[in-house]
C-alpha cells in the first residue's frame, strides 16, 4: 500500500474512532518524525491546548506515542510526537469488541422479554412485566398496550453480531 493511501485509511479510521479529532493535526504526525506540540499548534492555528487535548486523545487510544526530553535552556520539558499508525487497528478492534458486548447484551434483553407498545405512540414500549403494572394502558395517553412482536429485531440482531464477528 502506498503511503498516501496508507495515511488516507489511517486517517479515515481515526475520524471514524473519534470525531472531536482534527484532522489537521493527524496529518503533521508522521509514524517516523517526531513533531512538538508547539509546531502542530503553529502550523494548524489550533491553541496549544487544544492540539495537546486531541495528541491526549490519540495517546491515550494508543495511536500516537511521545518522547520527553528536557530543555536545557529553559529546563521545560518538550514533548516530540509521533504517530503509530499499526496500532489504528488495534483501536478498531477495540471499538468492535465494545460494539459487539452491546449488541449482545441487546439480544439477550430482546429474547428474555415480550413487549408491549401504546396503540397510539410506537415509542411507549414496556416489557410484559411493566405493561402488567400499568393494566395494559399506556402510562402517558392512557391507550392499550398490544402485543408487539420483536422476531424482527432479534433476527436484525444476530445479523449484526454475525457480521461483527467475521470482520475481526
Amino acid at each position: 500500500m502506498n503511503s498516501e493511501l496508507k495515511n488516507k485509511t489511517v486517517n479515515n479510521i481515526i475520524g471514524e474512532l473519534d470525531t472531536e479529532i482534527d484532522m489537521n493535526v493527524v496529518s503533521l504526525l508522521k509514524d517516523d518524525e517526531e513533531v512538538t506540540d508547539e509546531y502542530i499548534s503553529q502550523k494548524t492555528g489550533l491553541k496549544l491546548n487544544l492540539v495537546r487535548k486531541i495528541l491526549y486523545k490519540l495517546y491515550d487510544n494508543h495511536i500516537a506515542a511521545y518522547r520527553r526530553e528536557r530543555d536545557k535552556n529553559t529546563g521545560w520539558y518538550v514533548y516530540y510526537w509521533r504517530l503509530k499508525p499499526k496500532k489504528v487497528y488495534d483501536a478498531v478492534n477495540r471499538r468492535k469488541i465494545s460494539v459487539l458486548k452491546v449488541l449482545e447484551d441487546r439480544l439477550k434483553y430482546e429474547r428474555e422479554h415480550q413487549f408491549y407498545q401504546c396503540e397510539k405512540d410506537e415509542n411507549v414500549r414496556l416489557t410484559f412485566e411493566e405493561a402488567m403494572e400499568a393494566m395494559f394502558k399506556c402510562p402517558h395517553c392512557s391507550g392499550q398496550l398490544l402485543f408487539k412482536d420483536n422476531s424482527k429485531l432479534i433476527n436484525m440482531l444476530k445479523a449484526k453480531i454475525e457480521e461483527l464477528k467475521k470482520s475481526f
